[in-house]
């Protein structure tokens, strides 16, 4: 009777995330369609920050519900911290283009603070984890830390440079010149390795929160549809 019990439940949560990357990818690849067709741009406008910081709050609540987590409060702490903390860093680099370069932030990306979009922090922590979550895939029998943390740095580098050229056509933000300068994806690498540093101290694998890497590849794909229109 147990046993029948633990397989059903082993099927409903089977169900729940096959459900749950059905949605994502379904999400994502329909704004990329709707923007091919030129469908409800106004709507994909209204609603993009607000869905970057849904995907932001998903990607930590997937973890809360999947890992072992010891100490709750740090948890939340900890990427509390990492939301504000980037979002700071990008308010700072908007304004003095010292961190990542001359850039600024179009109107479509709201709410805004400062002239800093909220969602910035919330697309950080999901890129974060996603990159976390595939580099742990990658070296699960490995111990070595510094690798890990240069891995995860290098996919929220990688992320940010197949994200780049189909942002600046969504209008999300713009660059001064026609390249985006080297420093961007140099600020990321270093960046993406000091947030990895600082979620490594919360000792979670990652390895049983499976959406993180559809997290990942789905907003990815999103953006190469945006980019080869």
């Amino acid at each position: 009777m147990e046993r029948q019990e633990s397989k059903n439940s082993m099927r409903k949560e089977q169900r729940k995330y096959r459900i749950k990357v059905f949605l994502l990818y379904f999400v994502l690849i329909m704004g990329g369609v709707w923007f091919q067709l030129s469908l409800f741009i106004e709507l994909s406008q209204l609603i993009a920050g607000y869905l970057i910081i849904s995907i932001g709050i998903i990607s930590v609540y997937e973890v809360y519900e999947n890992e072992q987590i010891n100490k709750i409060a740090s948890y939340i702490a900890i990427t509390s911290l990492i939301v504000l903390l980037s979002w700071f860093i990008e308010l700072i680099g908007v304004n003095t283009g010292v961190i990542f370069g001359n850039y600024k932030y179009g109107n479509i990306l709201q709410p805004q603070l400062f002239g800093t979009p909220i969602s910035i922090g919330f697309a950080w922590i999901s890129t974060l984890l996603g990159s976390y979550s595939i580099t742990e895939l990658i070296f699960r029998k490995s111990n070595n830390r510094i690798i890990k943390l240069l891995f995860v740095a290098f996919f929220m580098t990688a992320f940010d440079f197949l994200m780049e050229p189909a942002a600046i056509k969504l209008g999300y933000w713009s660059w001064d010149g026609l390249n985006v300068p080297l420093q961007n994806y140099l600020a990321w690498f270093l960046l993406g390795f000091l947030f990895a540093f600082l979620f490594s101290g919360q000792k979670i694998s990652l390895m049983n929160t499976k959406l993180l890497k559809h997290i990942y590849i789905s907003q990815l794909i999103y953006f190469f549809m945006i980019y080869f229109k």
